[in-house]
This record gives structure tokens, sequence and C-alpha cells, in this order.
């Protein structure tokens, strides 16, 4: 359902990588991971 909001398909039309965190885990992980695979987290 998330994959399919018009904010998300939008930002995939523009070229961004989109990542749908919606697990509660998800909020801890993002506070403490800053990068990956050297691309940096922005949220």
């Amino acid at each position: 359902m998330l994959e399919k909001s018009p904010l998300v398909v939008g930002l995939v039309r523009k070229g961004y990588e989109v990542l749908l965190c919606d697990d509660p885990i998800d909020e801890y992980v993002f506070n403490v991971l800053r990068e990956y695979e050297g691309k940096v987290l922005n949220y």
C-alpha cells in the first residue's frame, strides 16, 4: 500500500530510491545508521 502512495510514486519517477520502513525497529536503526554501502541515509 505504501509503495502506491502519490508521494512515493513521484519520488521514484524522479529517480530517487525510496525505503519503506514501517517496522517499529526502523526508527531506532535509522537513528544509529547514517550511511549504508556508501550512501548517506536521509530521513
